[in-house]
């Protein structure tokens, strides 16, 4: 399929840089990494806000891109938000250490499955 966009990056270089109009220097309220790429949860937004715009702007459709619309204002707001994945990132890119995947309180799915599989199986 060909793209409007080669990748990402250039997504976020050609489109992102020039159509979205933040003051990210002055203001507080939103916080941009220039190394975007090193944040996994931002690679993970953009990418999918690309392949998304991909799709959009390529079927001709105006309800898909109002959709897309939607989406982009979404994840541009939850990547720039002050507690956001770019939180350390004041200026320029942190290498600070991000939260941690042992801070985050989760029961492995196959026991929280199984448990339920055997409460199924006993009513």
């Amino acid at each position: 399929m060909e793209t409007i966009f080669e990748n990402a990056a250039d997504f976020t270089e050609r489109y992102i840089r020039y159509n979205w109009d933040r003051n990210l220097r002055d203001d507080t309220s939103r916080q941009w990494c220039p190394k975007w790429w090193c944040h996994p949860e931002a690679y993970t937004r953009i990418t999918f806000l690309w392949a998304w715009y991909e799709f959009a702007f390529t079927s001709d459709s105006y309800s898909e891109m109002a959709q897309w619309l939607q989406f982009f204002d979404y994840e541009m707001d939850a990547l720039t938000q002050p507690g956001g994945c770019f939180r350390h990132c004041v200026g320029d890119h942190s290498d600070a250490v991000a939260y941690q995947a042992e801070e985050f309180p989760l029961t492995p799915a196959i026991d929280a499955l199984a448990f339920q599989s055997e409460e199924n199986k006993q009513q």
